[in-house]
């Protein structure tokens, strides 16, 4: 294979790579934006993964156990305020997205218990 064929090649393979990895770097940052602002009590602006429709709730909750969220859910039950749950963001049309409220199970990450 001559030089000239290798960069050719690594361009046709190295591009398609190279762009997902982009786009990857670029959620992420996201991401890291997002926590950030979360941390000084801003407000949450949550973009599906294709960056095609945002929202920015007026109220938004991460509960990091059991508890929390059954409280939030009473509260907001008690309240009559809609509450919708948000998953990673994946909808193409934004379905999951709610301005009146949105909980994030993020933070609920664990395995409690198996499957006997």
């Amino acid at each position: 294979m001559t030089p000239k064929e290798r960069v050719g090649r690594m361009l046709w393979v190295g591009t398609p790579i190279g762009a997902f990895i982009g786009t990857l770097l670029y959620y992420y940052l996201e991401d890291q934006k997002k926590l950030a602002k979360e941390a000084e009590g801003e407000e949450n602006t949550i973009i599906n993964w294709s960056g095609t429709h945002t929202v920015t709730p007026k109220r938004y909750y991460e509960p990091t156990n059991l508890k929390e969220l059954e409280d939030y859910i009473a509260q907001a039950d008690q309240n009559k305020k809609r509450v919708r749950v948000v998953g990673a963001g994946l909808s193409p049309n934004g379905i999951g997205f709610d301005e009146e409220g949105m909980v994030s199970m993020a933070q609920m990450d664990r395995i409690l218990a198996g499957t006997p």
